[in-house]
């Protein structure tokens, strides 16, 4: 928490608006709980903070990489007007095309898994 709180901050100097932190996205239909959860929100960014070891991870794989697929579904949706999304106080959020960003806090990251992010259209960040 203390990681996404830091980073949180960081996009507010940045001149983003905050959105939500720590968003729950729900399984839809039948089923119930949650694909994954949101770890910051912003105006124009969809944050995954990744606080563990990454220096020989060539790809993301299991939970890392369903968070991803999830964040990706999530961000198509966001930029989808058939969609609706609301904050926590029931106001509806604008349709809007957002980047997703893997934020890495502990360094380092191996250079193969950067490369595939990006290949993902996953914009990765490292360091706090």
């Amino acid at each position: 928490m203390i990681q996404e709180a830091k980073i949180a901050l960081d996009a507010i100097q940045r001149g983003e608006t905050i959105e939500a932190i720590g968003k729950p996205i729900p399984r839809t239909g039948k089923q119930t709980g949650e694909l994954t959860e949101i770890d910051i929100e912003t105006e124009n960014e969809i944050i995954q903070v990744k606080g563990g070891d990454y220096s020989n991870k060539r790809k993301l794989d299991d939970e890392d990489l369903r968070q991803m697929i999830e964040t990706k579904r999530y961000c198509e949706r966001r930029a989808n007007p058939i969609w609706r999304f609301f904050d926590r106080e029931g106001n509806e959020l604008p349709t809007k095309a957002k980047k997703v960003v893997f934020h890495f806090t502990n360094p380092p990251v191996d250079p193969r898994l950067i490369e595939w992010l990006i290949d993902k259209d996953v914009e990765p960040r490292i360091g706090l």
